[in-house]
């Protein structure tokens, strides 16, 4: 049984359109769904309450415990000023758009337990990269029982001839996510939040604009793979030769340098033959590079936790921050022409 799908009521907490999905858990819905249906579909319909943390001789005064309320599940424990979001008020964010017609229920469900919930919902239109290549608008609400999260609701454009979950973590004029703290009235304080879907066109409008010009730039075999290695085991702060030279020789000592060139490899394979590097003016390009690596962190790479655990990896994890370090790397490639010496032997 998935240590990350939640199975607290016997099934995946799961409800989708389109689709089944990879795992083959949760309730499917063929026309699209209301929150009311997620909730109860996805085993969503639960709430939580903040109690006392105690022992026979002691009660602790600093800290509460987050407990689900239909298991007595203990999901977190928090200080005395969060407050908790319930699931449904969680919804209501989008209700409105949803009625509008302005976007459309595809995906929730719970992670851990119940302790992560998320929806994600479809925007109207498509961005075109390049032709026969779009990218479908979304946006993702994610929502935390344990305290080690705020409420966020983030932008995430997919790519549709491979369904990968392109990122839009990168330098931009305007914001992609907001987040609101578990203090105060969070319910209230989410109708606020409601700025952000304001400036949805705006958003795509920019990221459009940067993957096209990913799609106009040509890269040569060893350009690629040092742009790949990088996104996937980034420097951060290794910036001179000496430092990167003693980054090297650690990843050689713990028998990372191998496992980066396999890794490398793999990704090359996709740049040459992965889903749409078919498309006319996909391969061989900085557009079909990152999706390439987009490609094999949503489809290919096994997760530590198992394939069950994808969900967590490629959305909230590790994978997105491969993903979201491919996109900034690549923006520095499209300015500047460059990409940081990857002094690890990658051929």
């Amino acid at each position: 049984m998935s240590h990350e799908l939640d199975f607290t009521k016997g099934k995946a907490a799961i409800a989708y359109t389109g689709d089944t999905p990879w795992h083959s858990f949760g309730t499917r819905f063929k026309k699209g769904f209301t929150s009311e249906e997620a909730l109860e579909a996805a085993g969503l319909d639960y709430d939580v309450e903040l109690q006392e943390l105690s022992t026979p001789t002691v009660t602790c005064e600093s800290h509460k415990a987050v407990v689900r309320t239909d298991t007595n599940d203990v999901l977190g424990v928090v200080g005395n000023n969060y407050e908790p979001l319930q699931n449904k008020d969680a919804f209501r964010f989008f209700d409105a758009l949803v009625k509008g017609k302005e976007a459309r229920y595809e995906t929730a469900g719970a992670l851990k337990g119940g302790r992560q919930i998320w929806l994600l919902a479809k925007m109207e239109g498509q961005i075109d990269i390049v032709k026969n290549d779009p990218i479908n608008k979304y946006f993702l609400l994610t929502n935390r029982h344990d305290g080690l999260g705020s409420v966020a609701g983030r932008v995430t454009p997919v790519r549709v001839v491979c369904n990968n979950t392109l990122t839009a973590a990168m330098n931009r004029r305007v914001k992609d996510e907001v987040r609101i703290v578990h203090r105060g009235n969070v319910a209230n304080r989410l109708e606020f939040a409601g700025e952000l879907l304001a400036k949805v066109g705006a958003f795509y409008d920019e990221l459009s604009e940067v993957y096209r010009k990913f799609a106009k730039i040509n890269m040569r075999d060893l350009q690629m793979r040092t742009y790949i290695a990088e996104a996937l085991r980034p420097y951060g702060g290794v910036r001179t030769e000496a430092e990167a030279l003693a980054f090297a020789k650690q990843q050689e000592e713990e028998g990372q340098s191998a496992r980066l060139i396999t890794e490398v490899n793999n990704v090359m394979t996709l740049v040459e033959n992965g889903r749409g590097s078919d498309i006319k003016g996909v391969k061989g390009t900085l557009w079909g590079t990152y999706n390439a690596i987009t490609e094999y962190i949503d489809h290919h790479k096994t997760p530590r936790s198992g394939e069950e655990g994808r969900i967590q990896y490629m959305g909230f994890g590790t994978g997105k921050m491969v993903k979201d370090a491919a996109l900034r790397i690549g923006v520095r490639f499209a300015k500047t022409g460059f990409v940081e010496k990857n002094l690890l032997t990658l051929n």
